[in-house]
């Protein structure tokens, strides 16, 4: 029979059998944590039969078991990138849990800062035919206002119609209605609705005229009075507002009083001839009258200290009755030298005087004979008086 020969190592030894590598027992599986997914560890190929003994002859690259560094190197990275994980999930569960926090601390202080939410109802009335109404007063109140108080009331706010005149105050409000507060089911209601109105003019209007009418407008008037120089006694001298101005719901008017007044034959003279008299001019006697002579060449001046105290010099001027017919006079009023007045006495009628000599010192009359003759002419002053407030003609008197 034919040998087999045989196999022979390097060195020309006989190769002994080989033996399979040992099988590492499967690792022992970790129950989970709460909440960490299950990690399936690679625990290499399942164990199978041995295998059967090399035939390749052993050389220095395959001798012992090679795998054995690699497995121990790969579960230590395996553990490294656990560890890495797990702190990983841990920070990010910290984060979380902090921003989560503040957001619900907001909220939560944001809810507690709001005030109670309160549920309320309003019943709003709706107009009902066949109501029971009483009409109330709504003057005063502008329009809007004044119809939710009629709707309220019952009164159909169909039924409403408006006008408007002036009147004294802010405009748009109520300053009168038909039918009067307090008719019983009012079915048609009007109201009248003020605008702007203002100051009207004093011209020629006395007190009481002008009185009446800012009443009529709404006002509320305050009449006071003064002396007022060449004003008409009762008749209006000045007001608050001025005229063209708005009208307010207070008004002020200054109304002319009389004065008082002295007779001129009462007060001293630096120079008079003129005599104080009883006369009769035109049929009418004067009881307190100066009869002055006009001179028969030059005319005559008289003259009295006023001390700044009076305002007018009023008298009728004329001839006597008894005195001649075709007499005439020319008769002058001067204040501190400046002529305020100017009058022509004759017989059979007369002329009425009105100087004003406010604020003068002194007051002087130039009586100048006219027409022909030599013979003395007289002029009658008639109830010849200064006029002032009361103050200063007392002061005057005194």
């Amino acid at each position: 029979m034919a040998k087999i020969p045989e196999e022979h190592g390097p060195r020309g030894g006989q190769v002994p059998p080989q033996t399979p590598p040992p099988q590492m027992p499967p690792r022992p599986q970790m129950p989970p944590r709460t909440g960490e997914p299950v990690r399936q560890h690679w625990q290499g190929p399942p164990p199978g039969p041995p295998s059967p003994p090399a035939t390749t002859p052993p050389t220095a690259g395959n001798v012992g078991s090679p795998s054995e560094p690699g497995r121990k190197s790969l579960t230590k990275k395996r553990r490294r990138y656990k560890r890495i994980a797990v702190a990983a999930t841990a920070v990010a569960l910290v984060a979380g849990g902090a921003v989560g926090g503040y957001f619900a601390q907001n909220e939560w202080a944001s809810r507690r800062a709001e005030p109670a939410r309160e549920l309320v109802t309003l019943e709003v009335p709706e107009y009902r035919d066949n109501i029971t109404s009483t009409m109330p007063d709504v003057r005063g109140l502008d329009e809007q206002a004044a119809r939710q108080v009629l709707v309220d009331s019952g009164v159909d706010a169909r039924r409403i119609t408006t006008s408007t005149e002036p009147a004294a105050g802010a405009a748009g409000s109520v300053i009168d209605q038909r039918p009067a507060s307090g008719t019983e089911k009012p079915t048609e209601v009007a109201l009248v609705i003020s605008t702007e109105a203002t100051m009207p003019a004093l011209t020629g209007q006395t007190g009481q005229q002008l009185s009446v009418e800012l009443q009529k407008m709404g006002a509320e008037v305050e009449v006071a009075s003064r002396y007022q120089p060449g004003a008409q006694p009762g008749t209006v001298v000045e007001s608050t507002p001025k005229p063209g101005q708005p009208l307010p719901q207070k008004v002020t008017l200054v109304v002319a009083e009389p004065g008082s007044s002295a007779y001129l034959a009462s007060l001293r003279a630096i120079s008079s001839g003129c005599s104080s008299t009883s006369t009769s001019l035109n049929g009418t006697d004067y009881e307190k009258s100066l009869r002055c002579s006009a001179g028969s060449r030059e005319p005559e001046e008289y003259e009295w200290v006023t001390k700044r105290a009076v305002d007018q010099l009023t008298a009728t001027v004329g001839i006597s009755d008894e005195d001649d017919p075709s007499a005439a006079a020319r008769v002058e009023v001067f204040a501190d030298g400046k002529r305020v007045a100017n009058v022509v006495a004759r017989y059979g009628t007369t002329a009425p005087l009105n100087a004003i000599v406010t604020n003068a010192l002194r007051v002087s009359i130039v009586v100048t004979r006219m027409g022909p003759g030599t013979d003395s002419v007289y002029a009658v002053l008639g109830d010849a008086r200064v006029i002032g407030s009361a103050d200063a003609i007392k002061k005057l008197e005194s």
